[in-house]
């Protein structure tokens, strides 16, 4: 059920950036926030495991 928790991001993340280009974000920063995104994530998906465990 791992890849259950990232599936309703894809869409979002499948979006192509000309919204976000349009601000004058350069692609390093667009890269950027993805990486921040995605760290974000995986600090949910450990909260989640170890609320989890505790149950």
């Amino acid at each position: 059920t791992r890849g259950a928790a990232r599936w309703p991001r894809v869409p979002a993340a499948a979006t192509p950036p000309a919204r976000d280009e349009a601000d004058g974000d350069t692609a390093t920063e667009l890269e950027e926030e993805e990486e921040e995104e995605e760290e974000e994530e995986e600090e949910e998906e450990s909260e989640q495991v170890a609320t989890s465990m505790e149950e």
